[in-house]
């Protein structure tokens, strides 16, 4: 039998609270933020040489580090809220099906 939507987002948010409970997890949030820092302090060099691009290049990798350490938490805050669906392939779709 096919589980219902909402049976397939509390089996999503099951696996995603586990997911953000793992040891593995905490410890590639950890590695996300490293490189987070390393970056932060390579685009310091690139402003002190006045490397503009450069430091908007860093700045864009820094936002994305941030954001995917911190992703799990604030992607099930946003399912439980309704703001955002699981993607296709989850409910069996496929990949090209992914909802934004």
């Amino acid at each position: 039998m096919a589980l219902t939507p909402k049976e397939f987002l509390e089996e999503g948010l099951v696996q995603l609270r586990q997911l953000g409970q793992s040891p593995g997890w905490a410890i590639y949030q950890t590695r996300l933020r490293e490189l987070g820092k390393h970056n932060e302090a390579r685009k310091a060099q690139a402003l002190r040489a006045n490397e503009t691009a450069t430091a908007l290049l860093l700045q864009g990798a820094v936002d994305g580090l941030l954001q995917a350490a911190d992703g799990v938490e604030k992607y099930m805050e946003k399912l439980e809220a309704g703001d955002q669906h699981l993607p296709a392939a989850f409910r069996g779709g496929s990949v090209e099906e992914v909802e934004a």
